[in-house]
């Protein structure tokens, strides 16, 4: 999982810098260069181009049109998720009013006004609107970078919202320091996910260091997928439903969903003899439309024909998928 983040300031409304390393990402990460898919959370999508000129690259043709089309505004924090598989990025966008945010994200920068030193602060807003304007106090599980996934308390605090237990695990485990900002999506009133950006406005604006090699896995344990064994993205959009992919566990099939937020999550498949896939899974868009990596290997590897179906067997304690 990679990206960077800008703060848009009053002349970025026809170009953005980009981060002064976003040359080195070129090679190091094959970040994109010329024109680039960029979508929103809510499915837009808008095309730009990332434009080279000295030291510097910028977006440039078609960004103006992203900034109207969003009513971006002087002092916005624009997060950049890179989609890998795709080449393109999505784009967070947060206003000093947070009601304008994406309805289903909030940030969260350390060192706030209403910060404690064991608890984080969260903008009453986002949880007036997403929550029928009521305070939880039950346990929440907040799932980040690697295998984390921390169980969490909400708990109010002179008129204040916070995350109290659980708070400093995250702050120790990802080394989150005032340079960071947190952005959680809310899945559900009991699920949040949370991606780490370093964001100082005066540094490189890249993720922390800590989390480049982290591998991007979670329990698999919800509902359906569809999937396609496109290897361009043009092609993802004639998918049928003949590419679902059955999966199993506790000797049931049984379908799973891939929850995958727009980046890769890394699948192992091993069948009998001891080979190994390494399958990656990047999501097109919040319609379901799903792109697959290095699957046309294994397909051909294992000499199958269109439209035929087989089952993995999910090993939850080992993360992997066996193939008989």
């Amino acid at each position: 999982m990679y990206g960077f983040a800008c703060y848009m300031e009053d002349n970025q409304r026809k170009c953005l810098v980009l981060p002064k390393k976003y040359k080195e990402w070129i090679t190091d990460f094959n970040y994109p260069l010329g024109f680039v898919k960029m979508r929103t959370t809510n499915g837009q999508v808008f095309e730009v181009k990332v434009y080279e000129l000295a030291n510097f690259c910028y977006f440039y043709n078609g960004w103006y049109s992203v900034v109207e089309t969003l009513k971006l505004q002087s002092g916005s924090w624009l997060v950049f998720q890179y989609e890998e598989a795709l080449s393109s990025f999505r784009i967070f966008y947060f206003y000093d009013n947070i009601e304008f945010a994406p309805s289903d994200y909030f940030y969260y920068r350390p060192n706030g006004a209403f910060d404690k030193p064991d608890a984080m602060h969260i903008n009453r807003l986002f949880v007036h609107h997403k929550m029928d304007n009521t305070i939880p106090n039950y346990p929440v599980v907040i799932r980040g970078p690697g295998k984390l996934k921390v169980f969490v308390r909400m708990e109010v605090f002179d008129n204040q919202l916070y995350i109290t237990t659980g708070w400093d695990r995250i702050k120790k485990k990802l080394s989150i320091t005032d340079e960071h900002m947190l952005v959680f999506e809310m899945i559900d009133l009991h699920n949040f996910d949370m991606f780490v950006f370093n964001c100082s406005k005066n540094a490189d604006l890249v993720l922390p260091p800590e989390l480049y090699a982290a591998a991007v896995k979670e329990e698999i344990e919800e509902d359906v997928i569809s999937i396609s064994d496109a290897e361009d993205v043009d092609e993802v959009s004639n998918r049928t439903e003949a590419n679902m992919l059955p999966v199993a566990r506790n000797e049931e099939t049984i379908p799973i969903v891939f929850r995958v937020d727009n980046h890769f999550r890394c699948l192992k498949i091993v069948d009998a003899e001891g080979n190994v896939w390494d399958v990656q899974v990047g999501i097109e868009a919040p319609d379901g439309r799903f792109y697959i990596k290095n699957m046309k290997n294994f397909v051909k590897d294992k000499k199958m024909v269109p439209r035929e179906e087989f089952t993995l067997k999910f090993v939850m304690g080992k993360g992997i998928f066996l193939f008989d």
